[in-house]
């Protein structure tokens, strides 16, 4: 139990250095990563961008994402819903923040992929694939966001979510491109 507790201190602690009043789009992403498989972490990171109290569409986007892990972690079947209505609603809040953002479209995309069919939470799966590729496309995205772009693209190509076509024109953007902002 102590070792549980000084790892959950130390966990609060590197991430409010990491992140102080901002949020490195590096550091979140490594977070949100670790979030996937830990419950205590999910919580940790959604609270602390919650107290961020950020209009940043990237921020919303994380925390609809981090909802929907809360579902996946919770295991009463009513808790699981609620957290997913919340993450819907939080997800087309950011989106309608920021429509063209990859890495936003990404997460829902993601979440809608994992989240059983009969739930009835893939309503976006294809505006966002199509979003996606066409962004990737036109190089609209950062150069720093090119580790997360191929990371899209090879789910894509895992999951055999594309045609080839349109994975050999992202390859080919990722590699020749430069990013748009």
């Amino acid at each position: 139990m102590k070792f549980k507790l000084t790892g959950i201190f130390l966990a609060a602690s590197i991430l409010v250095f990491a992140i102080g009043d901002e949020m490195d789009s590096t550091a979140l992403r490594t977070e949100y990563y670790y979030c996937v498989s830990n419950p205590t972490k999910t919580d940790v990171l959604y609270n602390r961008l919650l107290l961020m109290n950020s209009d940043k569409a990237i921020i919303t986007g994380y925390i609809g994402a981090l909802e929907a892990l809360k579902a996946k972690h919770a295991w009463n079947p009513y808790a699981k819903l609620d957290y997913l209505d919340k993450a819907e609603v939080t997800f087309a809040k950011a989106i309608a923040s920021d429509p063209q953002n990859i890495e936003i479209r990404f997460l829902r995309y993601t979440v809608e992929y994992y989240v059983p069919a009969f739930l009835g939470y893939g309503d976006h799966i294809a505006e966002d694939k199509r979003v996606i590729i066409q962004n990737i496309k036109a190089c609209k995205y950062s150069k720093n966001d090119k580790f997360l772009i191929g990371h899209i693209i090879h789910f894509f190509e895992e999951k055999k979510e594309c045609t080839a076509a349109d994975l050999t024109l992202m390859y080919l953007a990722l590699k020749q491109c430069t990013p748009t902002y």
